[in-house]
């Protein structure tokens, strides 16, 4: 009698359950779900301190592919024509490999970070924003306008870099 999670389609038409599909949770904590461009739908499972991505077809709500993200928690996930954007943070002490294929990409320090994708769940780049040691920085919201450029909302206190690269844009919390 454990908790697991469900996707469920009903038909616009007559209100009909055209399918549910079931997947094992271990935690009752969030899922995410977004219609892709192609009109799949990319979800995303808590599984208690692991994250997956699924590509779920939705004529019969088979998996097409899970990519999966230990350690890490996914806070957000956007999608559009231009991939899939998830908006990460970890345990300042662990260091994560943000690739979800074979290859590896480690990531260490107390950092909020962007992960791009393509539309097939392959790895394409990682922003990091450094977390001030006396203060904070959350990401709240991503999303992309038609030009393809990021639009990310969120909270931070103290001096925060903005520019994940080496170039410093600093504001300070008020």
């Amino acid at each position: 009698s454990g908790v697991d999670y469900f996707l469920l389609k009903i038909n616009s038409n007559n209100n009909d359950i055209a399918w549910v599909r079931q997947f094992n949770a271990n935690t009752n904590t969030h899922s995410q779900i977004m219609v892709r461009p192609d009109g799949n739908i990319n979800m995303i499972l808590d599984l208690g301190g692991n994250y997956s991505l699924y590509d779920i077809e939705t004529t019969d709500g088979s998996k097409i592919w899970n990519k999966d993200f230990t350690n890490q928690r996914i806070t957000d996930l956007h999608v559009s024509e231009y991939g899939i954007e998830l908006i990460c943070d970890k345990n300042y002490y662990v260091t994560v490999d943000v690739d979800p294929s074979a290859s590896v990409k480690n990531i260490s320090g107390n950092d909020v970070y962007i992960i791009f994708l393509n539309l097939n769940g392959d790895f394409i780049d990682v922003k990091q924003f450094e977390k001030p040691t006396d203060g904070d920085i959350l990401f709240n919201k991503i999303t992309t306008d038609i030009d393809g450029k990021y639009y990310v909302s969120g909270v931070f206190k103290s001096t925060v870099d903005f520019d994940p690269s080496n170039n410093i844009y600093n504001l300070n919390s008020e």
